[in-house]
């Protein structure tokens, strides 16, 4: 995979084409930084998207990608719970966000297969303009948005900047792995591994944090599964850099203790603690699918679910802890789904991911990076509904477009005319 960058010589068949590039790479530019822009693109995309192909050629390939007709499924049950939904204030909102989905076949299908490389870099300089604004924040350089220099995601929510830094970094330390290029570019990718990985572990998000060593644990196991001396050489040093990370870094030394806290104070009895809650979600949760197995409480009602729960049985809970599962989300995508979908709603979001999973592509680079972007995710989902949260839904829409993109065989080229 060479790293070339032809993006300005690049022999364009029409202009529509060229503009639908320009328009691609200037929101890979954006992304971290303009939620407005996303959504412009939301709308702006399809338009793109009909003019290059045409209403049947949009169809046909909508045929032919299960990763899409999968995440319609999900989409479209979640919105028929709407029928049996009682409070639609919620449901509204989260429905909304949804619209984010329609990212998937627009890049999908817009993107050829050769304009991956420039795209990819495009997004990753994006992150690096938005990390080195950030550390330059945290380390009073300058303000942004008069925001605290506590706050090391001054652009947007601290759970949401960590899954961009943590798709940032292990895209990065895979590429400067796998890539056989000159050291002069290697160095330029342990750069931005090293800039990644020091601010998601800056940040207040754990939940990026966490997705990130898992997916460096299955990158371990993937590259030395067959060399056990190299594999346990390789775990030491995995071992030995994040101990680094935990005495070198006070903030994510806080966070691991307040975690080890938490599950003392739990241990105890006490729900009232960020992983205590987590663990009254799971107990509410189970009782309502025990009440709403199959078709759950209906998209949105997922507090009412939780307050009728604990109106018949409270686990011991004070009344701070109560009020708090009464009011947020389930702080997990699976248990929003099972809860406000039932079982059903469960196996599409499973589906989904399992298709992703099956996706076949052909060149090892881009079929391992997108397995470890979705395992990203897969994590990440346990901790947070990250399909309901924009930033990180934006995210998952490119990992999941790029990666139909990457399934085109090599010598793929349009089957439907496109309109010129």
């Amino acid at each position: 995979m060479s790293l070339s960058f032809p993006m300005f010589s690049y022999p364009f068949e029409t202009k529509l084409e060229k503009v639908t590039f320009y328009s691609l790479f200037l929101f890979m530019l954006l992304v971290p930084f303009s939620r407005a822009f996303v959504s412009f693109c939301v709308f702006y995309f399809p338009v793109l998207l009909f003019l290059n192909f045409g209403v049947k050629g949009v169809l046909e390939r909508l045929r032919q990608t299960p990763v899409v007709l999968s995440l319609a499924l999900f989409v479209g049950y979640m919105t028929l719970t709407l029928l049996w939904t009682e409070h639609f204030d919620d449901a509204d909102g989260i429905l909304k966000l949804y619209f984010l989905l329609s990212l998937v076949p627009s890049i999908g299908f817009l993107v050829k297969r050769e304009w991956l490389k420039p795209l990819v870099l495009a997004f990753l300089c994006a992150l690096c303009v938005s990390s080195v604004l950030s550390m330059g924040h945290y380390l009073e350089w300058w303000q942004i948005k008069d925001k605290t220099q506590v706050n090391t995601s001054p652009f947007m929510n601290s759970i949401h900047y960590s899954m961009f830094m943590a798709v940032g970094a292990i895209s990065s330390l895979y590429f400067l792995i796998m890539l056989k290029i000159d050291w002069l570019k290697k160095s330029l990718f342990l750069a931005l591994f090293l800039l990644f990985t020091v601010t998601l572990f800056l940040s207040d998000g754990r939940t990026g944090q966490l997705s990130f060593l898992v997916a460096v644990c299955l990158l371990i196991v993937m590259l030395f599964r067959n060399n056990m001396k190299l594999f346990l050489s390789v775990t030491i040093l995995f071992v030995l850099s994040l101990y680094s990370l935990y005495t070198l870094i006070p903030r994510f030394e806080s966070r691991v203790n307040a975690v080890v806290r938490n599950l003392t104070t739990l241990e105890n009895g006490s729900f009232d603690t960020s992983v205590g809650r987590r663990i009254a979600y799971w107990l509410l949760a189970k009782e309502i699918v025990l009440d709403y197995p199959l078709f759950g409480v209906g998209f949105g009602d997922y507090k009412l679910g939780a307050k009728e729960v604990l109106e018949k049985k409270d686990f011991g809970m004070d009344e701070a802890v109560k009020a708090f599962v009464v009011s947020r989300h389930f702080h997990n995508q699976y248990l929003m789904a099972v809860v406000q979908g039932g079982l059903i709603g469960l196996i599409l979001l499973l589906n989904v991911f399992a298709s992703l999973y099956r996706l076949s592509i052909e060149t090892p680079v881009y079929r391992h990076l997108s397995i470890l972007l979705l395992s990203v995710y897969a994590v990440g989902c346990l901790t947070e509904p990250l399909l309901i949260l924009q930033n990180p839904l934006t995210v998952f829409a490119l990992v999941v477009g790029f990666s139909v993109v990457a399934t085109q065989p090599k010598e793929y080229r349009s089957l439907l005319k496109k309109v010129e």
